[in-house]
Order: C-alpha cells, then structure tokens, then sequence
C-alpha cells in the first residue's frame, strides 16, 4: 500500500511539475466558465494553455476560430459544481491552483471541441511552431469541404504546410459529434487530420484514436505530407471504421523527405475504394532526400508502400562512440 501511495504521488509530482513556463496562463472555459472555445482560441497569447473542461457526451462549438499562437490545448479537467472551480474568468496560474479551486483532472476524461458545418475542430495557423493537443475529442459534425475533417492547416495561399514545428497529439480522438451516424469527415483528404509538415518539423501522436470519419479523398481516418526531413512517429493509436472514397481507408502519409515510424498501432475494419484499406504510404515521382520507415508491432491488414521508400520491421539504434 505503502508503495502505491508513493507510485501516485510520484504521478501527481510529475504532471505538476510539467506546468511548463511560469508565465503561461491557463485558460478554462466550460461549465460556469465566462468565455467560449472561440473567445480564448482568438484572444490567446504566446505559451497559453487552453483548458476546455470535460462534459460527458458533449462538446463546445468552437465557432471556425484559428489558433494563431504556440500553445496547448488540455483537456480532462472536470469543475465537479459547475463553477469552473468558483472563478468565472477561467484563468488560473498553475495546474496546482487549478487542483486548489476544486478542479479535477482525469487524463481519461477527453474534453470535446466541435467543428462546425464547414471548418474543423482545430486550425492552425501555419506559423504555429509548438502545439500540443492532449485528452481532447476533435468532434466531426458534417463532411466539411477540402482536406483535414477535425483538424488541418489554414492561412497563405495553396497548400499551407507548418514548417520546423513540433506538434504533439496526445490521448486525443478524431471521430463524429456524439450520437450522429451520417458520413464526416472531409470531401478531400484525411477525414479526421491533414497535416502538411516541412522544414525538420516533428509530428507525435500517441495514445490516440481516429474512428468513423470519411474522406471524399485519400486517408479516411488521417493524411500527413512529410517534406524537408521532417519526422512522424505514431504509437499507441486505433485507426478503426474510417472510409476513402480515393485510397488508403485508415490513413495515408505522403513520404517526400524524412523519416516515419509507426509502433504498435492497431488498424482494424477500414475500407479504401482504390484498394488499401488500412495504410498507404506513398512517395511522390521525382521527389529527392532520404526516406526511411518504420514498422514495429503494427496490428493491419491493408497496406500499401511504394517504391522506392526503405522500409524496417526492427529498429536498430547503434551504441554512442565517444569522440
């Protein structure tokens, strides 16, 4: 008992003491709380930490709004009467003065934001360098036009791409509004994500999930572009029940230059029309750079990589020499 208690302890140190900067703000809204998705999302400044609030089988609109600044999305934090632990405003300074209010946090508990009839869940700006999205439910209500059903890139003209970014997806769902059964997701690629990373960028998403989202295009669950030796590692993730009208039915990554490993994800009872019902990845004529993936553990039936791309079921991590 003696042990368990330390264990826990231990835990709650370490969430914590990963409050980051002393600075960030923490911004929650929801049950008793005075601003929308939409108001803190717009009026966010560099390093905030959005906390939406958990409401079982629900989510907040977050009305098209653009996040414009590096900054964290939190979910799992629960105001237990309502009162968004007693300050109106929503701002604390810590998550230890989050916990002092009476506010409660269970990493199980995913807070859901929902898109609307024509933009998704989350946009980001392209010049976001740092975003993490953790315990949140990016809530799909209809299949919007263009690519990326819950989450994607906006802002320039084309095909905007974040460039030498880190973003982390974290214990996070891509998935259709609670209790609707119509086709979401996306007319073009990636039903629940489109991402298009350059520049060394980094791309994690662990622990995750993508289920019943369609795509008019390629990737029913997730699409992802890799240029500019950037990096993707995806772990821990479902990918079930997604479709493509196109190809690759669970997910597609476009491999230009960089590297990609996916360890012990499960796809399970996605449909591609063109043929691939769990993964593609592809690589484009004519593209040049290194290219290397990873496959370690992956439970899939589907899969789709062409040419050209060197592919390793085993890791291989070479010993450190002193120099």
């Amino acid at each position: 008992m003696r042990a368990r208690n330390l264990i826990a302890l231990i835990i709650v140190g370490l969430f914590l003491a990963s409050a980051g900067s002393a600075l960030a703000a923490f911004k929650a809204g929801g049950p008793g709380c005075a601003n929308s998705p939409d108001t803190i999302i717009t009026n966010a400044t560099a390093d905030d930490i959005y906390t939406p609030l958990y409401e079982p089988d629900f989510g907040r609109n977050v009305n098209g709004a653009v996040i414009a600044v590096n900054m964290d999305v939190e979910g799992g934090w629960s105001a237990p009467n309502f009162d968004c632990g007693g300050n109106s405003t929503g701002v604390f300074t810590s998550r230890a003065a989050m916990l002092a209010a009476g506010l409660t946090y269970n990493a199980a508990d995913r807070s859901g934001l929902r898109g609307d009839n024509t933009t998704p869940a989350l946009s980001v700006d392209k010049g976001v360098t740092s975003l993490t999205v953790r315990s949140i439910n990016t809530l799909s209500t209809s299949q919007i036009s263009g690519n990326g059903g819950g989450m994607r890139v906006v802002g320039g003209v084309g095909s905007p791409k974040l460039s030498g970014a880190t973003v982390v997806i974290d214990n996070s769902a891509f998935r259709p509004d609670f209790f609707l059964s119509d086709p979401v997701g996306a007319t073009g690629d990636g039903g629940g994500l489109y991402l298009d990373i350059d520049g060394g960028a980094h791309l994690t998403i662990r622990d995750s999930l993508f289920e019943d989202l369609s795509a008019g295009g390629d990737g029913g669950g997730f699409a992802i572009t890799v240029r500019g030796g950037s990096s993707v590692s995806i772990t821990h993730t479902t990918v079930q029940r997604n479709s493509a009208t196109g190809d690759c039915g669970g997910g597609k990554i476009v491999l230009v230059s960089g590297t990609v490993t996916l360890r012990n994800n499960t796809f399970s009872a996605n449909s591609g029309a063109g043929g691939t019902d769990d993964l593609c990845i592809t690589r484009p004529s004519g593209s040049s750079g290194t290219v290397t993936v990873y496959l370690i553990g992956n439970s899939l039936s589907g899969l789709r990589v062409d040419p050209g791309i060197s592919v390793f079921i085993i890791q291989v991590f070479l010993p450190l020499v002193d120099r």
